[in-house]
C-alpha cells in the first residue's frame, strides 16, 4: 500500500548560504582572537588570522541527496511519521533530502498520531510517499514490533566475506524476489512470528 502525498517545493537562496559562510568565518576569527588572549603564548609566533580562517574551513558543506528512503514505526495517511526507540540521524536524513519516501510497519489514523505527538519525528509536509511494509527492517529489528533475525544476520555476515558469496546472497534475497511480500515469504512466516516483540518490553 502506497500513499502518495502532494509535493511541497522549497527554494534555496544561495545568498543566504553565502551570508552564513561569511558569518561563520568572522565568528571563527573572532573566537581565535579571544582564545589568543586566554593563552600564555608568544603572540608574534602565531598567525591568528590563519587560525581563524582554518577553523572556518572545518565547516562541512551540506549534503543534499535526491531521495531519502527511511523505515519507521508508523505514519498516518498525511505522512506524519513516528519512530519508537533509537532514532540516530533519522530526522537529519529526512530534512536533508529533496524527496522523502518512508516505509512503515503500519499506517494508522491521524488521531492515533495525535495521541502521542512526542514520537512524531517527520512532519507530513516533508514526505513524498508512505509505503506499508511490515517487517520492513528485516533482518534488523524494530522496537515494539520484532527483534532482529540473529540467524539471518549471521548469514549476511558470512555472505559478505567474498564477492561471489555476496553476489549469491543478493540474487537470492534482493534481485531474485519480485516484491516485499515475496521476500517475507522466502524468510518464512514461522521465522517472522517467532521474532515478534513482547507487548510489555517492546522487544
Amino acid at each position: 500500500m502506497t500513499t502518495a502525498l502532494p509535493r511541497v517545493h522549497t527554494s534555496s537562496d544561495r545568498r543566504v548560504d553565502i551570508f552564513v559562510a561569511v558569518v561563520a568565518v568572522l565568528a571563527s576569527i573572532s573566537t581565535a582572537f579571544v582564545v589568543r588572549e586566554e593563552l600564555d603564548v608568544d603572540h608574534s609566533a602565531v598567525n591568528w588570522w590563519a587560525v581563524g580562517i582554518f577553523a572556518a574551513l572545518l565547516i562541512v558543506a551540506e549534503t543534499r541527496p535526491d531521495f531519502a528512503l527511511l523505515h519507521a514505526s508508523r505514519a498516518d495517511p498525511e505522512g506524519n511519521v513516528q519512530l519508537f526507540g533509537t532514532c540516530s540521524t533519522f530526522e537529519e536524513q529526512a530534512r536533508a533530502a529533496k524527496r522523502v519516501i518512508v516505509t512503515v510497519e503500519e499506517i494508522v489514523p491521524d488521531c492515533v498520531i495525535r495521541e502521542r505527538p512526542e514520537f512524531t519525528l517527520i512532519p507530513g509536509f516533508l514526505v513524498e510517499a508512505v509505503v506499508l511494509a511490515p517487517f520492513g527492517a528485516h533482518p534488523a529489528g524494530m522496537f515494539r514490533y520484532y527483534d532482529f533475525d540473529r540467524a539471518h544476520v549471521g548469514q549476511y555476515v558470512q555472505a559478505g566475506k567474498s564477492r561471489e558469496t555476496f553476489r549469491r546472497y543478493l540474487e537470492e534475497y534482493v534481485l531474485g524476489v519480485p516484491d516485499h511480500n515475496a521476500y517475507l515469504a522466502k524468510i518464512g512466516i514461522r521465522t517472522l512470528m517467532a521474532m515478534r516483540a513482547d507487548p510489555y518490553w517492546g522487544y
